[in-house]
């Protein structure tokens, strides 16, 4: 029950503490650009979102994000917020299996998530990267309780998430 506190804590914390882009943000840094409006055009228009780009290789994440009742923006962060909060949680079975003193897991978590590279998912949360951040502690996670299932599962949904995923 204290990992699911602490994990919904960090997310609640980076929803309300990091600037995020939005559709009709004040700047160019705070507006949905790039990748993350091709996601947006794979979840509003499916099959016929345009072809090209290199995120049509990576259906899952907007396909979930279409079952989902929200907005197309809304799903996305839905999924990532999810995902980091499965991260926080996994991280820290990963230490209790690990034998880390409560302390240190929570320190070691704190580090990771007060990178600027973490809270970036916070600031652009309408991508696949949260949830192959999650596929990869997943996989940690079954290698270290010798799960083959839950690692081929993970690697699955991982590569149709987003590629690098493969290097584990």
């Amino acid at each position: 029950a204290l990992f699911l506190v602490v994990a919904g804590l960090l997310v609640w914390l980076g929803d309300r503490l990091i600037l995020q882009r939005s559709a009709a943000g004040p700047t160019p840094e705070l507006t949905i650009r790039g990748d993350s409006l091709h996601y947006i055009q794979m979840i509003e228009q499916g099959s016929q979102a345009p072809r090209g780009h290199y995120s049509m290789y990576r259906p899952l994440v907007p396909w979930l994000a279409r079952l989902l009742p929200w907005s197309a923006p809304d799903s996305l962060r839905a999924i990532t917020y999810a995902s980091l909060g499965v991260c926080y949680l996994v991280a820290l079975l990963i230490c209790a299996k690990l034998g880390f003193a409560w302390p240190a897991s929570l320190l070691g978590l704190c580090s990771i998530y007060s990178s600027p590279w973490h809270l970036y998912h916070y600031h652009n949360p309408y991508l696949t990267d949260a949830f192959a951040l999650m596929t990869v502690f997943f996989l940690v996670w079954s290698l270290l309780n010798r799960s083959p299932a839950v690692f081929g599962v993970m690697s699955l949904l991982g590569v149709l998430a987003r590629e690098t995923t493969l290097c584990v």
